[in-house]
C-alpha cells in the first residue's frame, strides 16, 4: 500500500505547494475511485473473497465519519486548513494506532 501510494501523495504535496489544488484533490479522489473499484474488483475476479463483520462494522463506521467531517472542513470553510489537516493526520494517526494495537 505504501508503494502505490507513495507517487500519489507526492504529486500532491507539489501540486499544493505550487498552488495547484485542484489537480490534489482530483488526484486523491481519482486514486481512491481507482484503488476502490478497480484493484478490488480485479481481485474479486482472479480469486472471490468475502469481506468480514470487522470491515463492514467498525470500519465502515470510521470511514464514513471521516468522509462527512472532510465534506463538512471543506464545505464551511471551502477550503482545507492546516489546522484542519492536523486534525486528519491526528485522526489517520490515532487510526493505525488502533488498528496496530487491535490486531496483536
Amino acid at each position: 500500500a505504501v508503494g502505490t501510494s507513495l507517487p500519489e501523495l507526492a504529486t500532491c504535496l507539489v501540486a499544493s505547494i505550487k498552488g495547484q489544488h485542484d489537480i490534489s484533490i482530483g488526484n486523491l479522489v481519482g486514486s481512491n475511485i481507482f484503488n476502490t473499484l478497480l484493484v478490488v474488483g480485479t481481485a474479486g475476479l482472479v480469486r472471490p473473497f468475502s469481506i468480514g463483520s470487522r470491515l463492514i462494522g467498525l470500519d465502515y463506521c470510521i470511514m464514513i465519519i471521516v468522509s462527512v467531517a472532510f465534506l463538512a472542513m471543506a464545505a464551511i470553510g471551502r477550503r482545507i486548513s492546516r489546522a484542519n489537516g492536523v486534525i486528519l493526520f491526528l485522526v489517520y494517526f490515532a487510526y493505525i494506532t488502533f488498528l496496530l494495537s487491535y490486531s496483536r
